[in-house]
């Protein structure tokens, strides 16, 4: 979706944009304070958009943790 697109669907509040922060403690859980948060967003939220920056983080984030390093099969 080209930026100008993601502007106008953004100001028309048709969707909320989605942080790395947001997506690693909806998935890990491991913030006492702000994992709730994350998940209320996604309960709350009719529409979200993830940008590709952004999910690219994200896996950059969960490879790094130990907690989600998975045996090699």
């Amino acid at each position: 979706m080209p930026l100008e697109e993601l502007d106008a669907v953004v100001a028309k509040g048709a969707a909320q944009l989605v942080d790395t922060n947001i997506l690693v403690r909806y998935f890990a859980q491991d913030d006492a304070l702000q994992s709730p948060f994350a998940l209320r967003i996604f309960i709350d939220e009719p529409e979200l958009f993830v940008m590709k920056t952004v999910l690219l983080e994200f896996f950059w984030v969960l490879t790094q943790a130990e907690k989600f390093h998975f045996p090699a099969e």
